[in-house]
């Protein structure tokens, strides 16, 4: 996370080359993103595109979502997340390579926000793992 207010959140995100995060939606945010470098391919409702190098685009709450890295560099991409509610635990799983929980909109209750590799190792088989996203700390 770089930094947090009361209705929003900004986060710098990694996918590695052939990486991808889970089919996703949230009920109380929507979301921006900003591709820094790199290719992103998007499922964005029902859409799928891809965004290059300071493309962008807006994930409306509600709206299925996936960001996927078709390329073979690393992408960076800042995500700006705004609403009423930003928590981990709003968000509902459609399809998840890591293996967690459904979220709040499966009845699972709590998720596990996978941080880096070697956390998603200890969490789940060592296959899942590849592409992992990371999420950068609150900056000073």
């Amino acid at each position: 996370m770089l930094e947090e207010g009361d209705r929003f959140k900004i986060k710098r995100i990694e996918v590695k080359p052939g990486g991808r995060l889970s089919l996703q939606s949230h009920r109380h945010r929507s979301e921006h993103w900003v591709v820094v470098s790199g290719t992103a391919k998007v499922v964005n409702g029902e859409e799928e595109f891809l965004l290059e190098t300071n493309q962008s685009t807006y994930i409306q709450a509600g709206n299925r979502h996936r960001l996927e890295n078709p390329g073979k560099l690393l992408l960076v991409m800042i995500e700006v997340q705004s609403g009423d509610y930003l928590g981990e635990d709003d968000i509902v799983r459609y399809d998840d390579v890591y293996g967690r929980a459904g979220g709040m909109g499966a009845g699972i209750g709590r998720v596990h926000v996978v941080e880096d590799e070697l956390e998603c190792r200890r969490r789940v088989k060592v296959a899942r793992c590849a592409g992992v996203v990371s999420v950068n700390r609150l900056m000073s």
